[in-house]
């Protein structure tokens, strides 16, 4: 008898560790799919996370990626030197994701010697 409670109390426990797994797994919706490019081209290297997670991935040669979703979350796209991107998931599976040129603050110095140099050399810029 005894040995029937004890397999019957695994047997018990077992099945609530089973549910109580089941309530806490994460579900994504979907996998998207897309391209992350600049004025050049595609984009090797670019980082993509999807905020508030730790989900993240990367573009491959051809700056093409691909990562597990859910409809509404927020996509961060990074490249360093370039500038970064957030793009909010809605129903569409593939993305073209444009990163806009990174335009670095130019200090007061900086631009006194370029209108030095413009000036001195009739405004043609050839090796600055």
């Amino acid at each position: 008898m005894k040995l029937i409670k004890h397999i019957l109390f695994i047997f018990l426990l077992f099945a609530l560790i089973q549910c109580k797994s089941q309530k806490t797994a994460v579900v994504y919706n979907k996998i998207i799919k897309g391209i992350v490019m600049d004025k050049h081209g595609p984009i090797p290297g670019a980082y993509i996370s999807v905020k508030g997670t730790e989900r993240k991935t990367s573009t491959d040669w051809d700056g093409k990626f691909e990562l597990e979703v859910k409809e509404g979350e927020i996509l961060l796209v990074f490249f360093p030197g370039v500038g970064s991107v957030e793009i909010s998931i809605d129903s569409k599976d593939f993305f073209n994701i444009f990163i806009p040129d990174y335009k670095p603050p130019i200090s007061k110095k900086m631009k006194r010697e370029q209108r030095r140099y413009l000036r001195k050399n009739g405004g043609i810029i050839d090796g600055y």
